[in-house]
This record gives C-alpha cells, sequence and structure tokens, in this order.
C-alpha cells in the first residue's frame, strides 16, 4: 500500500515535488474554510452545524479559472545540510509558499524519509500510502496523478536573495510540470518503475522508465533530472 519515491537533483538547495488527482474540480480553491472561522477568549460557543464555504474570497472568475500547476497541491520538500535531513509534509492552495500540514490541522504523513547530499547532487527518499489519508493530502492513485517538481536556486544567483536550503523561489529554470502514474490502475505491481526525468527547461520533460529489479512490495520511484552523459550511462 505504499510507495517510495527518491528525488535526485542536481543541486545542494532544497528538492520538491508536489501532485493532485489529475481531473480535480476548480472547488478545491475552498479549502481551507477561510469563511468560518471562530474565535473565543475563554469557553468555546456552542458551534453552528459546519457550512460550506461560499467563494473563500474569490471573485466567481477566479474560482472558476483554470488551476494553476501549484493550486491544491499536496507537496513534499527536503533538503540536507552538514548531514541532517529536513523533510516536509505540505500543502499549498494556490502559488503561495506551500505550508507544514499541521496548519491545515493535518500532520505528517510519511512513514520513512532520509537524505544525503553528494557530488553536488540533493537525494531525499519519503515513503507514503497511496492513499489519501488526510484533508491535505491526495492519493498517489491509481492512475495519473499531475505533478510537479522544482529545485531552489544556486546561492549565486540574486547575490544574498537566496541560500542554501531556503525555501525560496524556485526560478523559472528549475521547475517543471509532468503527469506521473505512480500506481496503475490494475493491482499495484510488486516490482515498480524508475522514472527519470531529463534536465529541462520546458514544462513537459521526456522520461524514460525501466523496470526495477528488488523484490520489496513497496513501488519505488526514482526522479532524477540527469546530464546526457549521466543518462547513457544509465542506460548501458
Amino acid at each position: 500500500d505504499e510507495v517510495e519515491i527518491i528525488l535526485d537533483y542536481k543541486t545542494e538547495s532544497y528538492v520538491s515535488i508536489g501532485w493532485r488527482p489529475e481531473h480535480i474540480d476548480t472547488t478545491c480553491r475552498l479549502f481551507p474554510d477561510l469563511e468560518h472561522g471562530y474565535r473565543y477568549k475563554r469557553e468555546p460557543p456552542t458551534l453552528p452545524p459546519p457550512e460550506f464555504p461560499k467563494n473563500n474570497g474569490f471573485l466567481e472568475s477566479a474560482l472558476n479559472a483554470p488551476l494553476h500547476p501549484m493550486d491544491c497541491t499536496d507537496i513534499i520538500v527536503g533538503a540536507v545540510k552538514d548531514g541532517y535531513t529536513r523533510v516536509q509534509d505540505m500543502y499549498t492552495r494556490d502559488r503561495s509558499t506551500p505550508l507544514n500540514d499541521e496548519w491545515f490541522d493535518g500532520e505528517m504523513s510519511l512513514s520513512a524519509a532520509y537524505g544525503i547530499e553528494t557530488n553536488g547532487r540533493t537525494i531525499v527518499m519519503f515513503r507514503r500510502n497511496v492513499r489519501e489519508i488526510e484533508p491535505t493530502d491526495h492519493p498517489l492513485g491509481p492512475g495519473q496523478v499531475y505533478g510537479i517538481y522544482a529545485k531552489g536556486q544556486d546561492p549565486d544567483v540574486g547575490g544574498n536573495l537566496y541560500k542554501k536550503d531556503q525555501l525560496k523561489y524556485h526560478g523559472s529554470a528549475n521547475r517543471g510540470v509532468f503527469l506521473f502514474e505512480f500506481v496503475p490502475q490494475d493491482e499495484m505491481p510488486p516490482t515498480g518503475p524508475l522514472l527519470f526525468i531529463k534536465s529541462s527547461t520546458s514544462t513537459s520533460p521526456e522520461s524514460k522508465k525501466e523496470h526495477a529489479t528488488t523484490n520489496s512490495p513497496t513501488t519505488s520511484f526514482v526522479i532524477a533530472d540527469l546530464e546526457p552523459e549521466e543518462e547513457s550511462e544509465i542506460q548501458e
């Protein structure tokens, strides 16, 4: 019931991946509910039955507009610094900086996480249940899911604005979108594919798939931005 995902990016900054159902409705913007907040100083009042928010402050045209790649996205962000790994389970309703699931009354939904930094690359692994666990989590399948990926900018860009492993704007060249298929429509196989994504500035990078040889019951994916010579070595 779990998927293991390994992010292998050429960077010494943060790495990230996000996903949502391929055909999610634009009403996902109504989460979290920003219309029915209650504040009290001492004793909590008797609360009325929950109501579905009407617009969450959006104009109707904005609420019904096509979703931006970052809208309503379940996001994992990882970084490695001085041998310590930080992996965060996050969510973003829009193009704002993702927030930890705890901000939305959620929790860390990963069953395992690990990271290393070597030869100018940051490699982060995490495992999570395929199914949706809470409102801030999207299922990893079955079938295709809409995915985004990004990595932090080089500290040399923008003077002192960008620092290693600091979660800030990734820039136009360090991001992309892709349709992932972590779990096929039929029953999950005992071994899963390795997915390699070429480094590209386009929003539709090419991909290659090879089957893993492990006998682990956990389906594993490797997502890597590879240089052409690195990819040829893997194919051999």
